[in-house]
């Protein structure tokens, strides 16, 4: 009878192990944030009801990764045990883990039965917030699944698409928050109402523990993270233009933070810096971001209780697209032209100036005659991601009102 080794009993000293287990589990690993593939992971389950964690490094994957399936049983040879390096969210209690190589062997054999089809350490919902503290290993929970919301589609800071649900599960004694993002959340979205038990209840595997980014909390005075230890001797430079915008209809003036002009343009602020710093002049206003000018945008704008109530005329843009020329004419044949006096979306930029523009409030006003012999309400957007970027200090100059409302 052949004899296999117990993943208990795996260690550094040699290579030549060999292991009968199920694999229980499988996922791939890309780095943030152009999602470069990494390698592939599994999670392999012995008759002892023992774990481990083995990884296929990107260079292997082609050679063994399609020799696995998740749930089938096979015989895995010639193979290096090292001790887990990360010091934090290890998807298993073990202090072990497997590496594959090309001279490792793969033998796929019959289900006996004597390997379980999975194994599960279930932690209480009451102990989210101590394990919080103690990350070390990610854990395993168990719930009735209530309040799920509905998929929620983005995009991210780099541009790219995400997807995000979420809900709750409770024990009973406890709830807690739970947020699938991406693949896996697409899956719960998909197979939820395919749940024969109703409410469905859930076991989800290797979680990791965090604090609800809506809870505020004041621990000794200090208004820093601690956990980070970030050390920042000085800020990051960030982009933030000024410019003259307008449609057929008004003017108005458009504040544009450092994301949004990285966005349409493509630089940051070290790209700038770094040429103009070669050219010697840094007091001009940088030809790179004249790309912006000329163009037509599309702005979202997001509206507040004080644009409502208190018909405050400063706008929060969450938003800002090129709009193609080809849509841009089909659009404008057919709008009518009620349609396009409320139409403020469609901005084209016309000025620029690197002088600070940071007012709270500007009150609507009726503007004398400009130079075009246009009439307009002067308004002021935001285009930011970021809240404290729409709290500006110093005023914006305008032209003379003739009456304020």
């Amino acid at each position: 009878m052949t004899r296999f080794d117990s993943i208990s009993t795996l260690n550094g000293s040699r290579c030549n192990w060999k292991i009968k287990v199920r694999v229980i589990r499988m996922w791939d690993t890309y780095i943030p944030p152009m999602k470069q593939f990494r390698g592939s992971n599994l999670i392999l389950l012995d008759d002892n009801h023992s774990r481990i964690h083995a990884f296929i490094y990107s260079r292997n994957v082609g050679n063994l990764a399609r020799q696995f399936e998740e749930g089938n049983v096979y015989i895995i040879q010639n193979f290096y045990v090292k001790d887990y390096i990360q010091t934090a969210i290890r998807c298993l209690p073990n202090d072990k883990q497997i590496t594959l190589t090309d001279n490792t062997r793969v033998t796929q054999i019959d289900d006996d039965g004597l390997i379980e089809q999975n194994v599960f350490d279930l932690y209480d919902l009451s102990d989210a917030a101590r394990l919080k503290k103690d990350d070390l290993f990610l854990i395993d929970i168990v719930g009735v699944v209530t309040d799920v919301q509905p998929l929620y589609h983005f995009t991210n800071r780099h541009d790219q698409d995400q997807c995000k649900i979420k809900f709750k599960i409770t024990d009973g004694s406890s709830c807690i928050e739970i947020i699938f993002w991406d693949q896996l959340a697409e899956e719960f979205d998909k197979r939820r109402n395919q749940v024969p038990t109703q409410p469905p209840i859930i076991i989800i595997a290797s979680i990791g523990v965090n604090r609800n980014s809506e809870e505020v909390t004041l621990e000794n005075l200090k208004y820093t993270c601690q956990r980070c230890a970030r050390n920042i001797p000085f800020p990051d430079k960030r982009f933030r233009i000024c410019a003259l915008v307008s449609d057929d209809t008004a003017n108005a003036a458009l504040i544009i933070h450092d994301r949004e002009v990285r966005k349409l343009s493509g630089l940051t602020v070290f790209d700038i810096l770094t040429n103009h710093t070669k050219e010697g002049d840094i007091t001009i206003f940088p030809k790179e971001l004249l790309i912006i000018e000329g163009r037509k945008y599309k702005v979202t704008i997001a509206l507040k209780e004080e644009n409502i109530t208190k018909s405050s005329t400063m706008y929060t843009a969450s938003d800002i697209d090129m709009v193609e020329a080809g849509l841009d004419k089909s659009a404008q044949q057919q709008s009518s032209p009620n349609q396009a006096q409320d139409n403020s979306n469609v901005v084209e930029a016309t000025k620029r100036t690197l002088s600070p523009v940071t007012n709270t409030r500007v009150k609507t006003s009726k503007g004398k005659k400009a130079n075009n012999k246009r009439k307009g309400r002067k308004l002021l957007l935001v285009v930011s991601d970021d809240e404290e970027d729409n709290k500006p200090s110093t005023k914006l100059k305008l032209p003379k009102k003739e009456k304020v409302l």
